[in-house]
């Protein structure tokens, strides 16, 4: 590889990561200054920086929605963003097959069982600190089961993503029968299960951002491992990589990490498969540049989103979820056709 076409790679990578960060830090604040209420634009961004430097200011009411509400909304929804995109990457990288995604695989509606599971049979006060818990536990439980299938079935990347969907679907129709069944115990969680911001307090954000953090880290610490996957398990192996350790570990990282934030927003599809899409389009299959950006775009992806959720038709409030699924089953159509039944990278 040439010293020009490294030069040029980096500098591609710079300015796209500068305009993604532009792009994502302005839908930050549009997601801080724009709501219901009347506080809304310059007033609520000066309220937020205000208060943040320790100088009070603003109504209390107008505090609360802009500190309370809208900030920790927009926190949740920033991590929510980088969480599934990176787990996009991270199950692409490890089946080597680009239409993965913690959504596709099964893992959004195993978690989102694990979530409606502790919402009905633990008390309130446990099912806030457990619930998180027994999604992870599921949507790893909910990805065991589509490999099991697929392995059956071939283990092609057709067949994991046909069984990705079976156990997804599986799923989607049981906890539409334990919310139906248990109507007055879960009655607050119908909306959660299509997917929605609403739900987001200062606990969840803080902790949705740091799982955020941390999977940021350890991915770029994964790079190397992720690099060699996707060429194939004999040049893996001729790297000192282990594939079924090194998938183990790619796979363990994404489900769980997806799973936990799913427990507090409801299952949200497609972000995974997306912003991976378009972040190699831009900067192509280095993963030492792929997961930055993947991560930037995925959080910029939620946020508008979830504005077009909240401003679309107020003052009633979209499902996120449904959002994503609008323009993420297309773009999913679209990949599909283009492939031709080619699932390379």
């Amino acid at each position: 590889m040439s010293y020009n076409y490294i030069k040029y790679f980096r500098l591609r990578f710079i300015t796209f990561l500068i305009i993604t960060t532009l792009v994502l830090i302005l839908f930050f604040i549009l997601e801080v200054a724009l709501g219901p209420g009347s506080t809304q634009g310059f007033r609520a961004i000066t309220i937020l920086i205000s208060n943040i430097m320790g100088h009070s200011y603003g109504e209390d009411i107008e505090v609360r929605i802009v500190l309370d509400y809208r900030l920790p909304r927009a926190l949740l929804g920033l991590a929510l963003g980088m969480v599934l995109s990176l787990g996009g990457v991270l199950l692409q990288s490890a089946l080597r097959n680009p239409l993965a995604e913690p959504y596709l695989l099964g893992i959004a509606g195993g978690a989102a069982f694990g979530a409606i599971l502790s919402y009905i049979f633990l008390p309130s006060i446990i099912g806030i600190y457990l619930g998180p818990l027994i999604a992870a536990i599921m949507g790893m439980l909910a990805l065991g089961i589509t490999l099991g299938i697929a392995r059956a079935a071939g283990f092609t990347a057709t067949t994991i993503i046909l069984a990705g969907i079976s156990t997804s679907t599986m799923f989607s129709a049981v906890n539409a029968i334990l919310l139906l069944y248990f109507y007055e115990k879960v009655r607050g969680a119908h909306f959660w299960f299509f997917g929605t911001l609403s739900t987001s307090t200062w606990i969840y954000a803080k902790i949705a951002i740091i799982i955020a953090i941390v999977l940021l880290l350890i991915s770029m610490f994964l790079v190397r491992l992720m690099n060699s996957l996707i060429l194939g398990d004999e040049i893996a192996k001729t790297l000192g990589i282990e594939p079924s350790r090194a998938r183990l570990i790619l796979l363990s990282l994404a489900a769980t990490s997806s799973s936990i934030l799913i427990a507090f927003t409801g299952p949200i599809g497609f972000i995974g498969l997306i912003a991976p899409h378009i972040a190699r389009l831009l900067v192509g299959h280095d993963h030492r540049a792929l997961i930055p950006l993947s991560a930037l775009i995925g959080a910029s992806l939620i946020l508008s989103a979830d504005l077009f959720a909240r401003l679309g038709v107020r003052p009633s409030e979209l499902p996120l979820g449904a959002i994503t699924a609008a323009f993420g089953v297309p773009f999913f159509l679209y990949l599909l056709i283009k492939s031709r039944g080619k699932y390379g990278f």
